[in-house]
């Protein structure tokens, strides 16, 4: 029966698909299979007495050695990645697994080894960390055109919008000179005729405003070519001085306009451009509501912020927009409203530099609900508790 068990196991030893060997206490092989005769490129007979650091490279034979000393002081099991010279050229890539056998006075009988070939996995690994780092590289070099392209286009939209504007305020100050009757009394189609030329000169200075605007904004991203005068600023008077710059529209249209008296609040902003932003926030609501719809400014504040929220009852923001419509140039309802598209996104940037934002909602009432927030001023945050 031992002859027989003995007979199997080393049938078993031998013909095993993984590459099998024993060593002694100093891995000096004294037993191999076939697979790792294979593995390695020569017979097993031929490996038998051989150290097996022999068939490795320099860094992986410091590594075996650094493991057998392990071993024959307390390990019981490791496990080791090593570069493995197939007959003397190829190299593969195994991880061994070793395991100690003792006698009864605990010393070592022999240290069994157990191969798995990792060379294909190890060169798929090296070929994806340089595909990776090759990608990175295109990423790289793409994300520079990108980005010169980008201030190209800035630059050619900055120069662009000065020269407009410059033509602009020409044409906007012969036609102030016309219909004052510089040049002498005009008749009335003469002076239809210039107010026309007029609606249209503060149709497109709105325009390029905007795009000079934003260009400043985008050229660095809230730049210091936007100059912000940060102070402390009384909330209320700017909300109900641009309220009354936006009534008279509101009330052509046919739109109720209300506006709930803020309490005390001062906030640290710049005071034009808050105007700026509250005035296109108004006006987009006055654009996108119907007649006959209602418009609603709020105020509140918080132990930290100030919040200034525009209600209307207008068309309304989809909730997959609400974060497209604040990038530059993009519009809802093109066919309905005319407009450049850069509004929202320079009032949010212009929020941003302040130390605020902006953000849509869904009005309780249908259409909209846009919220500005603004750091109210320590030297007053105390006064006025959370509304």
């Amino acid at each position: 029966m031992l002859n027989s068990e003995r007979e199997r196991y080393h049938h078993l030893f031998d013909h095993a698909p993984v590459p099998y060997f024993v060593t002694d206490e100093y891995g000096v092989i004294r037993e191999a299979n076939q697979t790792l005769g294979v593995l390695l490129g020569a017979r097993r007979q031929r490996l038998i007495g051989k150290p097996f650091v022999t068939f490795m490279q320099d860094a992986s034979r410091r590594r075996f050695r650094s493991t057998v000393t392990a071993l024959n002081t307390d390990s019981e099991t490791t496990t080791v990645a090593l570069n493995i010279a197939r007959n003397g050229a190829k190299i593969i890539r195994v991880e061994a697994t070793a395991a100690v056998v003792r006698d009864v006075s605990g010393d070592i009988v022999e240290i069994r080894w157990l191969l798995v070939d990792r060379t294909r996995r190890t060169r798929a690994e090296r070929r994806r960390r340089r595909q990776n780092a090759e990608l990175g590289r295109l990423v790289a070099e793409r994300t520079v055109e990108l980005e010169r392209a980008q201030r190209l286009k800035d630059q050619l939209l900055a120069t662009v919008s000065h020269e407009f504007r410059t033509g602009l305020a020409a044409i906007g100050g012969y036609a102030d000179l016309l219909e004052v009757g510089i040049r002498g009394p005009l008749s009335e189609p003469q002076l239809s005729d210039v107010r026309s030329i007029r609606r249209a000169y503060v149709h497109l200075a709105v325009l390029i405003n905007d795009l000079l605007d934003y260009s400043r904004i985008a050229a660095t991203g809230t730049s210091p070519k936007v100059r912000l005068d940060v102070t402390d600023i009384v909330l209320e008077d700017v909300v109900r001085s641009v309220s009354d710059m936006i009534a008279p529209q509101a009330q052509a249209c046919g739109i109720a306009l209300s506006v709930e008296r803020p309490p005390a609040i001062v906030v640290r902003a710049d005071g034009e451009r808050l105007g700026q932003i509250l005035l296109n926030l108004l006006g987009n609501a006055v654009k996108f509501t119907p007649s006959g719809g209602r418009i609603q400014i709020l105020s509140r504040a918080t132990a930290t912020d100030a919040l200034v929220e525009v209600a209307d009852t207008g068309l309304g923001v989809p909730d997959d927009k609400r974060e497209e419509i604040f990038q530059p140039f993009v519009r809802l309802g093109d066919s309905i409203v005319p407009g450049t598209g850069l509004g929202l996104a320079i009032s949010r940037d212009l929020a941003r530099a302040m130390g605020g934002d902006i953000v849509v909602d869904a009005n309780d009432d249908c259409g909209s609900r846009f919220v500005l927030r603004l750091p109210r001023s320590t030297r007053f945050a105390g006064e006025v508790r959370e509304g």
